[in-house]
C-alpha cells in the first residue's frame, strides 16, 4: 500500500489486488477500513478478496494480470506489475547444516533463543536471518541483546512492544495488543477512539483524516495497544511504545502534560476517553 500511495502521487493509474477480505489484514480493522476509503477517495482501485492466478507478457510488452473473484475470472493490462506479497529467507546452497546451527520449525530462519544465541554457543544470529519479525529496528535492537550477552551482560529480546508503521498517506503505525486481538483472546479491556479532526495541530497542517485507538486492561488499568492513523503517526507510535514498555496506566497518561499545538495531543485526549472523557472529541 505504500507504494500504491506513492505512484499514486506521482498521477500513476493503480490497481491493488488484495488476496484477502480487507486491506492490511496485520492492522486494526477500522484503520484497515479507514485506509482502503481514503485510497479510493485518492482513485486507486481497489479488489479485495480477489487471487491472482495468471501473470503473462504481452506480444508490446504489457504485463497482462488474471485474477479471480466471486464474480468470475478478469484481465487486468498494466506497464507494470509490483509483487509484495512480503519476504522469505532463502535458505538454498548455504550449507547451514556444517555449522551445526538448527533452524526454526519451517526451516525457514535460524533458531535463537531470547539472548540471540543459537543452539551452538558461540553463534548468534540476529535480523531477518532469524525470520522472527522482519523489521529494521526489530533487528537493530537483536544486535544490542546480542553483544550485551556475548560481553556477559545478560539480556533477553523482548517482543510485547514492537512498533509497526506502515508509510503510506496518511501514515499508519501500531503497537501492542490491538483491539482485534484483545478481544481474540477474551481480555476484559476498554477502547478510546479520537480523530485527528478534534486536535488543533492537525487542521492546521490541513491532515485532519484519521484517527488514534488505545486499549487498556480493565483489570490492571494498564494501556496494552495502540492503533494510530493519521498526521505523524510515524511519530507518535514511539510515546505508546514507551507506554505499554513500562507499563503506564491510563491515569498516568492523563497527568502528563503534552504541549499544543502538537499531534501528540491526541494521545492524551484518546487517555481521557477511557476515562473522563475526551476535551475535544
Amino acid at each position: 500500500m505504500e507504494f500504491a500511495f506513492i505512484y499514486k502521487n506521482f498521477g500513476v493509474d493503480v490497481h491493488v489486488i488484495e488476496f484477502m477480505d480487507r486491506l492490511l489484514t496485520m492492522v486494526d480493522s477500522d484503520i484497515s477500513k479507514e485506509i482502503q476509503a481514503i485510497a479510493v477517495e485518492n482513485k486507486i482501485k481497489i479488489h479485495t478478496s480477489s487471487k491472482v492466478v495468471k501473470l503473462q507478457s504481452s506480444v508490446d510488452g504489457k504485463a497482462v494480470v488474471t485474477y479471480e473473484d466471486k464474480d468470475g475470472e478478469h484481465l487486468l493490462v498494466s506497464d507494470k506489475v509490483l509483487v509484495a506479497i512480503g519476504r522469505e529467507p532463502n535458505m538454498e546452497g548455504l550449507a547451514i547444516e556444517n555449522s551445526g546451527v538448527v533452524l526454526n520449525s519451517k526451516g525457514r530462519g535460524i533458531q535463537v533463543d531470547a539472548s540471540m544465541r543459537t543452539n551452538v554457543k558461540h553463534i548468534y544470529a540476529i535480523g531477518d536471518v532469524t525470520n522472527i519479525i522482519q523489521l529494521a529496528h526489530v533487528a537493530s535492537r537483536q544486535g544490542i541483546v546480542a553483544v550485551d550477552n556475548i560481553l556477559n551482560k545478560q539480556c533477553e529480546m523482548d517482543y510485547s512492544a514492537v512498533p509497526n508503521v506502515i508509510f503510506t498517506a496518511p501514515e499508519i503505525a501500531s503497537v501492542g495488543i490491538g483491539e482485534d486481538a484483545a478481544k481474540a483472546k477474551g481480555m476484559d479491556i476498554k477502547v478510546s477512539k479520537f480523530s485527528f479532526a478534534g486536535n488543533g495541530k492537525a487542521l492546521t497542517m490541513n491532515e485532519p483524516r484519521g484517527f488514534i485507538k488505545l486499549v487498556k486492561n480493565n483489570e490492571t488499568g494498564k494501556i496494552i495497544g495502540g492503533s494510530i492513523i493519521g498526521a505523524d503517526a510515524s511519530s507518535l507510535i514511539s510515546t505508546l511504545t514507551l507506554a505499554i514498555t513500562n507499563g503506564l496506566t491510563e491515569k498516568e497518561i492523563v497527568k502528563t502534560i503534552f504541549p499544543h499545538p502538537t499531534t501528540g495531543e491526541v494521545i492524551h485526549e484518546a487517555a481521557m476517553g477511557l476515562g473522563i472523557g475526551a476535551l475535544h472529541q
